[in-house]
């Protein structure tokens, strides 16, 4: 996995504040307010904890991981490998788009 810099710096030491998956729209809100959204493929989603950190990001083409503070790594398999992610801020400000 190659590291994601620019979304690594978006949301490395955010921590959760809750985790949604809608029909593979997967919501990550952080408690300081920053919203992620990734459109990922349901059946490869594992919930992210309230309160877990990222650290790092890495990813390729179709794949994506956040590396989380406890040692943990959450892989979501992208249904866009080119236009899944995104990231604003509390004010809707974007942080990411990729």
């Amino acid at each position: 996995m190659n590291p994601n810099e620019k979304l690594t710096n978006a949301i490395r030491g955010r921590s959760v504040a809750d985790f949604e998956n809608a029909n593979g729209t997967l919501t990550v809100r952080f408690q300081d307010g920053t919203l992620m959204r990734v459109r990922a493929l349901p059946e490869t989603a594992t919930p992210l904890s309230p309160g877990a950190k990222v650290v790092q990001v890495t990813g390729q083409v179709g794949h994506l991981e956040l590396h989380l503070e406890d040692g943990t790594t959450v892989a979501f398999s992208l249904s866009d490998p080119h236009n899944a992610v995104s990231v604003r801020d509390d004010a809707g400000k974007v942080l990411y788009l990729g």
